[in-house]
């Protein structure tokens, strides 16, 4: 009888020693799977942003036209993978922007072998959250493996060709350990070409947003 009474207290002890790193990691588990879920979503995002735009811009025969208005919608799309980024603004820890990357080669008219200096040609951030702009100028080169950045463009993306790019930043608040890790600062950026041409011009038409056109047209 004192043999099973010792195994059971053995066991008890065991489980109040152990039950505490087990619960630990379920609860990190869940604060991990979180944050990837967060970023697979911020990349669907970013995605259907630059998508949008490039759809939603008017094509002609030398030229595609993209409105404030029309810049801003496309950054709502944003909204129907995050819905909490709707909360009031004490609340929001979210930006969205879209823009427009022009390219120059070296030396100048290089049809092979060329170097490429990016350059931002305007910029569109949505303001029902925090308004980021990518600044006007050149954009520094980064490895690809590099995290995403508004002042970088991955070496990859570099050519002859513009791009769209969605940039989404985003506040991760870990719901168990955010007394440990902190807020965590995430971002993603979607890189996507017109569809037809290779410059996109911004139409002032008093919409919604921030605007930042570098090169407005003449």
């Amino acid at each position: 009888m004192g043999r099973h009474r010792k195994r059971g207290g053995n066991a008890g002890l065991e489980f109040a020693l152990i039950s505490p790193v087990l619960l630990t990691l379920f609860l990190g588990t869940i604060d991990i799977s979180n944050a990837l879920l967060t970023a697979r979503r911020m990349t669907l995002a970013a995605g259907s942003v630059a998508e949008i735009a490039s759809t939603t811009s008017v094509q002609s025969a030398a030229l595609n036209l993209l409105t404030d208005a029309q810049a801003w919608q496309a950054t709502t799309a944003a909204f129907a993978l995050f819905p909490g980024w709707t909360y009031p603004p004490a609340l929001k820890t979210f930006a969205i922007t879209i823009s427009a990357v022009d390219f120059s080669a070296s030396p100048s008219g290089c049809t092979e072998n060329c170097s490429y200096t990016a350059k931002v040609k305007w910029s569109v951030a949505n303001d029902l959250g925090q308004t980021q702009l990518r600044p006007c100028g050149a954009l520094a080169e980064a490895p690809d493996t590099d995290a995403p950045s508004y002042q970088t463009l991955p070496a990859g993306n570099f050519g002859p060709t513009s791009l769209f790019v969605a940039d989404i930043s985003y506040t991760f608040r870990p719901a168990f350990f955010g007394f440990v890790t902190g807020d965590i600062p995430m971002m993603q950026s979607a890189y996507i070409s017109p569809r037809i041409n290779n410059d996109t011009e911004l139409v002032a038409a008093g919409g919604a947003g921030v605007s930042n056109n570098c090169e407005p047209s003449s």
